[in-house]
Formats: C-alpha cells, sequence, structure tokens
C-alpha cells in the first residue's frame, strides 16, 4: 500500500489477509502482515481453518504441507494448481454422459513436501481442468473434495471472487488510498477502523426494510453523521424526513421534538 515517495525511498508495505464468511458477508478472520511475508503463513495462523470447513483461496496461498494435514483433519479447500506445479498423477478419473463439456479432466494426483524435519512427503488431492469458453482459457483446480462432481468444484471456486468484490468495496468507499500516519501501529489502527466502519454499516444495511445500495448508504450517512436521529428510522423513511427538515427550516431541535428519533 502506498506511493513512492518523492525522495525515492520507498516505504515498507503491509497486507490484509481476511477470511470472508460468505453468509454474513463480512471477515471473520483478519492478519496483517509485513507486504514481503508469504501469503499462506495466513492459512496456518491458529483459529483460521475448522475442521468441516470449505475454503476457497487463489494459488498465492498454496501450501502442500498444511494441505497434508487438513486431509486428515477434515477441513476442506479449493484453490488453483500453481504454474510451476510438479504433480504426480495417481489415478484418473472417468468422466461420465452428464459432465459438462467444458471439464476436460478429473484425476487424483500428488504433490511432493517436506515436513518439519525435512522429509520428503507426497500429498494426494483432486486435479479438475475446467475450460473457460468466454477467455479462451483452461483452470486447473486443486481440491481435497473427492465427493463432489467435477463442475461443482469449478462453481466453488468462483464464489471466491466474493472476497475481491470485499476489497473492491472497502477501496472505492472508505479513505485507505493515503494513510495518516507512515508507521506501522497508525496504518493498522486506520485499518482496523475502515474494517470496525464496514462491519457496523453493514449491521445497519441488513436492520433496513428499504433498499439501499452500500456506496449510496455511506454516501448519504457522511453527510449525516451528526443528525440526531435514529440510523434505521432515518434511511427507512429519508424521503419524509427530508420533507420534515424544510418544513422546519432546516431546525433540527424542532425536529428532533416533533420525531423522538433517540
Amino acid at each position: 500500500m502506498g506511493r513512492n515517495p518523492a525522495n525515492g525511498k520507498r516505504k515498507g508495505g503491509i497486507k490484509s489477509h481476511q477470511k470472508l464468511d460468505m453468509q454474513a458477508g463480512i471477515p471473520v478472520k483478519v492478519y496483517h502482515s509485513n507486504a514481503r511475508e508469504h501469503d499462506s503463513l495466513f492459512i496456518q495462523k491458529e483459529g483460521v481453518m475448522k475442521k468441516r470447513e470449505v475454503a476457497l483461496f487463489d494459488k498465492a496461498y498454496n501450501n502442500y504441507a498444511p494441505f497434508d494435514q487438513w486431509n486428515n483433519e477434515g477441513i476442506f479447500f479449493v484453490t488453483r494448481l500453481k504454474n510451476n506445479a510438479k504433480e504426480i498423477l495417481l489415478e484418473e478419473f472417468e468422466l461420465d454422459q452428464a459432465t459438462p463439456d467444458n471439464i476436460l479432466r478429473d484425476a487424483k494426483i500428488a504433490l511432493k513436501h517436506k515436513d518439519d524435519q525435512g522429509q520428503e512427503k507426497q500429498v494426494k488431492l483432486r486435479l479438475v481442468s475446467f475450460y473457460h469458453q468466454e477467455k479462451n482459457k483452461t483452470y486447473y483446480f486443486l481440491t481435497n473434495l473427492f465427493d463432489l462432481p467435477a463442475e461443482q468444484i469449478a462453481m466453488l471456486y468462483k464464489k471466491r471472487w466474493e472476497i475481491e468484490l470485499l476489497f473492491k468495496k472497502i477501496k472505492q468507499n472508505f479513505p485507505l488510498q493515503y494513510f495518516y500516519g507512515d508507521n506501522k501501529n497508525a496504518i493498522q489502527i486506520q485499518i482496523w477502523c475502515t474494517l470496525i466502519a464496514l462491519l457496523l454499516i453493514t449491521i445497519i444495511k441488513k436492520k433496513l426494510t428499504k433498499s439501499w445500495s452500500f456506496s449510496n448508504l455511506i454516501s448519504l450517512m457522511q453527510k449525516h453523521l451528526f443528525t440526531y436521529a435514529k440510523f434505521t428510522d432515518f434511511f427507512n423513511n429519508v424521503d419524509f424526513f427530508a420533507k420534515e427538515f424544510v418544513k422546519n427550516k432546516g431546525n433540527p431541535d424542532d425536529f428532533q421534538q416533533k420525531f423522538d428519533w433517540s
């Protein structure tokens, strides 16, 4: 994060790793790391992964040693195979007639890794090849889910795009283009404040009976942070609120006496 300073001296960067609960639509685990730290360290943090969960993540997080451990612990995942991966074919699964044409291959493979003692081991995983017609590109999905149809593996990974939409929402609606401080603590405080605001506004949005886009809600909320009214009532009746406010000639005291929404 940040820009190149005029004096040519580059400052350290920060990565924000977030585990998104797809049902809630908000991050449930957040970890900030140095920009040079490998992404895969996040998925190895205690409490990040839980049994019977299905994690969807980019191939930058690939680490075969944790994958081997997850196989034994009942933790599932879908990711993409790295371009330089050297897989060992163990079994080629036959595609039945009901399989869509864009599923090119379904196989059981092994990938080598070293354990904590430096001993070479193999993790057994599933490889699904999917052809994207619009992009004219083949994607190789890596997973330990062997019971699901091959096409469902591809659909599961597609849901990973929701984390990209979350980061897009944060960048578009909150001031993270620039930081008010340049030390680690100041930057992390600003990111945490942004995530707290995201959580609170998401809760408010879910309680509203009137449909609001997130960006419109943020935009109007910024203009009425000091308006003395209950947020849910205000946003559910914003047109009525505006008319009554004009009738009272913009006097918030008269308006508050008439509508006790505190």
